[in-house]
């Protein structure tokens, strides 16, 4: 999984890309359920008060999801642009305050881009198993993850994430906009975050590498 992480000039190249200035914070929000897209905006809402000029990457994990809630999230009078719009050329350059990711493939890379990831499908149970999606897919990038309670085929990752910082766990979308301000502003020991990371991302290759 090492090999997934974006060089400082791809990464570099990538958020050109997407007409992302050098300091532009960017939270990504990872395979979301229909069912936390009000999460979402809610949390996008506060977060935007306390930091105006933050950008959001989403990518529904169904993307027949993406066109009603680009107009829910345009509804609140965010500037929605789509990833087929960039990749087609269109012109973009005019600001926009979330990217949607309608593609399938590209959500490995595009973690890269970003300084903090929500993961998707963990505020709420979209099944028995209450999985959770991939947290090792953001972290092998270095970037911070944040969480909901329903995990539970990634307990082994995030009990090792809350050990060194407990509020990666998130219920709330005041707890979620509050701990990615807490990221984005430093306040997080963003430094224990990224070496746990590092660790789980070498423990699994090994695994990978053994089987």
């Amino acid at each position: 999984m090492k090999g997934l992480r974006l060089t400082p000039e791809e990464r570099a190249g990538l958020r050109r890309q997407l007409h992302l200035e050098d300091a532009v914070p960017v939270l990504i929000a990872g395979s979301t359920h229909p069912g936390e897209t009000e999460i979402l905006l809610g949390a996008f809402r506060i977060l935007r008060r306390k930091r105006p000029e933050v950008r959001l990457i989403l990518a529904p994990r169904w993307l027949h999801e993406a066109p009603q809630i680009e107009k829910r999230f345009a509804s609140e009078g965010f500037s929605v642009r789509r990833w087929t719009e960039m990749l087609q050329g269109v012109d973009g350059r005019g600001r926009y305050d979330v990217l949607m990711l309608d593609t399938f493939g590209d959500l490995n890379r595009l973690y890269g881009v970003a300084d903090v990831a929500y993961i998707g499908s963990s505020l709420v149970p979209i099944n028995m198993r209450r999985g959770g999606h991939n947290p090792l897919e953001a972290l092998a990038h270095g970037v911070p993850v944040l969480f909901g309670p329903s995990m539970n085929l990634w307990r082994s990752v995030t009990a090792r994430l809350l050990d060194v910082w407990p509020g990666a766990e998130v219920r709330s979308e005041a707890a979620l906009a509050e701990q990615a301000s807490q990221l984005l502003s430093g306040e997080a020991p963003l430094q224990t975050i990224r070496q746990e990371g590092n660790r789980l991302i070498e423990e699994a290759s090994g695994a990978v590498e053994r089987t």
